[in-house]
């Protein structure tokens, strides 16, 4: 087991707490900033926006703007 490397002598490899927003492959929803979390069991959709940018929608808010036309 790897070492944190400050001499605490457990050998126990130690994560420091992070936000949500900290981690860098959080989607975030472009409509209503909702964050999606690896554990949701949401199904995000994804669009081209007009300067051929990625963006992504929560299942909310990509209904109404792409299925309600």
């Amino acid at each position: 087991m790897v070492g944190c490397g400050h001499g605490d002598g457990g050998g126990a490899f130690k994560i420091p707490a992070v936000s949500a927003e900290q981690v860098g492959l959080i989607l975030q929803c472009a409509e209503c900033n909702r964050l999606w979390l690896p554990d949701d069991g949401d199904r995000w959709q994804a669009y081209f926006d007009t300067d051929d940018e990625l963006v992504f929608y929560c299942p909310e808010c990509a209904e109404r703007e792409f299925l309600e036309r």
